[in-house]
């Protein structure tokens, strides 16, 4: 179901300059605006998963051309503020991923500020046990 109204209203609320988006489900090609954003996507073509970066209108940036990376993992990012930011997808995290992961991250300028759902559990974020990825 289409969620871009809960969107609108959490954007509404906590007025946010950058704001990274998982799961986002569309195909290349659809249109996602949301008034006063600038927004840089990550689709897979079956429509599934998928990864976003929005940015305020006013906020000047750069998008980050990242290495190729497989369906396992969904990726964008931008340079603004002097600080790269990235916004990731991993419905399903392995020690297979980990290189693509690596790589990606290290074609970054540093500072980075990676957002998004990975998918893992730790004990430091209240959960029972810890993943091993």
């Amino acid at each position: 179901r289409p969620k871009k109204h809960e969107l609108i209203s959490l954007i509404n609320l906590h007025n946010p300059t950058i704001l990274a988006i998982s799961e986002t489900w569309l195909r290349p090609g659809s249109r996602l605006r949301v008034p006063g954003f600038s927004c840089l996507r990550d689709d897979r073509s079956d429509g599934y998963a998928g990864s976003a970066v929005f940015l305020r209108h006013s906020l000047p940036y750069t998008q980050i051309a990242l290495p190729s990376h497989s369906q396992q993992i969904n990726a964008v990012a931008v340079r603004t503020l002097d600080i790269s930011f990235v916004s990731l997808y991993i419905p399903h995290p392995s020690s297979s991923i980990i290189p693509e992961l690596q790589a990606i991250l290290s074609s970054l300028p540093s500072p980075i500020i990676a957002m998004g759902d990975f998918n893992t559990h730790h004990t430091m974020w209240g959960c029972h046990a810890s993943d091993g990825f």
